[in-house]
């Protein structure tokens, strides 16, 4: 074998002009394989998103508050009511009820964020329960205790596009505390665009400890975002007003349930143009290979003439083809990954919409997997043209003048 892969670098380097076509068209597949899916990720997770950013079913907010319960009260307009905290789990008991998740507003307050002068409501918010803010963040990152989530806004129009270079730190200080800004949301249209978001511990344990920019009730929530089973929101909304005192119910989004069911189409429209783009890579790869293989027949003759097996030859050809598609395949996946990577802040801009970006261990998962589909479509094609050279007798080639 290793005097195979011996004869293998002597032909890559002898026909390198070939090897460079065939090369060639391995990274062309691989490149359009791995696009294909970051593509298709970025598509699906987005409508999924979409579908989630609808927001809550359900609206829970102290009595008399029920007419505010759009985007004043989602931007964290402070009020002087509030509800205590054991509704939240007496409303996670209820029938129907999936999910919620509360949010504190604590005050507006007048700072720099990210350069980006102004006054900023602030929000606390559970990062564990919260199924509201979570689809909007451009990054699914843990915040800790002396962290935030900035709106859109919040950083001035820019920030979204370069949050997470890494390169500068940004802070900003709030009730007499520094706070790094550690993800940020998309834009919402909404006044949640230029709040700031803290963790509801965090806020109940600054209000603790007396912080004179802040005064909350200990154990108090603001309002309470609910998330029902499918088609079960008016009737849970009633069950709250009938077993849950001195609130209102405000329903919230009604389209979620019509972007779920569009959700379908889209991703199998997605799937099939990943299927034809990649019957298409085939195609060309395949036809690629069988050209050039095809113009080898004298090649194939002389080594049979030389007493080369017919199985030495097959594997002498599949080894080349390998070894060629495998190194442009690699370096087509590596190009188009470190573009697409690269350049996922311009794309951001570029759609205006969620780009979740694989991670970079998937990324890495599917390259490899884009070079093993790519060399494996290359052997397939190059199995065929070599089994028909083998077929005729070598002294048949070698005198009829072709090849």
């Amino acid at each position: 074998m290793k005097g195979l892969w011996g004869l293998v670098w002597r032909n890559v380097r002898r026909r390198a002009s070939r090897a460079r076509l065939l090369g060639s068209c391995a990274a062309l597949t691989a490149g359009l394989l791995f696009a294909s899916y970051f593509f298709l990720h970025s598509l699906t997770a987005g409508a999924s998103v979409t579908a989630a950013r609808l927001g809550a079913d359900l609206l829970v907010v102290p009595k008399g508050l029920g007419p505010l319960a759009g985007d004043a009260l989602i931007a964290g307009m402070p009020t002087d009511s509030y509800l205590p905290d054991r509704v939240v789990s007496r409303l996670a008991r209820l029938p129907g009820v999936e999910r919620v998740a509360p949010q504190l507003y604590l005050k507006t307050v007048s700072t720099v964020c990210c350069g980006t002068d102004g006054d900023f409501p602030v929000v606390a918010f559970d990062p564990q329960a919260d199924f509201t803010l979570k689809p909007w963040m451009a990054a699914l990152r843990d915040l800790g205790p002396e962290e935030v989530v900035i709106g859109a806004k919040a950083g001035g129009d820019r920030f979204l596009y370069h949050y997470d270079y890494g390169t500068v730190q940004e802070r900003v200080l709030l009730f007499g505390r520094p706070f790094v800004v550690r993800n940020v949301l998309y834009p919402t249209g909404t006044g949640t665009d230029q709040t700031i978001f803290m963790r509801l511990d965090t806020a109940r344990r600054l209000a603790a400890e007396g912080s004179s920019d802040l005064r909350v009730p200990a154990d108090a929530v603001s309002v309470v975002h609910v998330q029902v089973a499918p088609g079960q929101a008016e009737a849970v909304k009633r069950a709250i007003e009938r077993e849950v005192g001195g609130v209102d119910v405000v329903l919230g989004a009604a389209l979620r349930e019509t972007v779920r069911a569009h959700l379908v189409p889209v991703k199998a429209l997605s799937f099939a143009i990943i299927a034809a783009a990649l019957a298409m890579s085939v195609l060309l790869t395949m036809v690629a290979v069988s050209g050039l293989l095809s113009e080898r027949r004298k090649e194939v003759a002389m080594l049979r003439a030389m007493g080369a097996t017919r199985g030495m030859a097959i594997r002498l050809f599949l080894l080349e083809t390998a070894f060629v598609t495998a190194v442009g395949a690699a370096a087509g996946a590596l190009f188009v990954g470190s573009v697409l990577y690269d350049a996922r802040a311009f794309l951001r801009e570029l759609f205006g919409l969620p780009l979740l970006v694989p991670s970079w261990r998937s990324g890495l998962a599917m390259g490899a997997v884009a070079v093993a589909a790519t060399a494996g479509a290359a052997l397939g094609a190059a199995l065929w043209p070599v089994r028909q050279a083998l077929k005729a007798e070598p002294h048949t080639v070698l005198g009829d003048g072709t090849g």
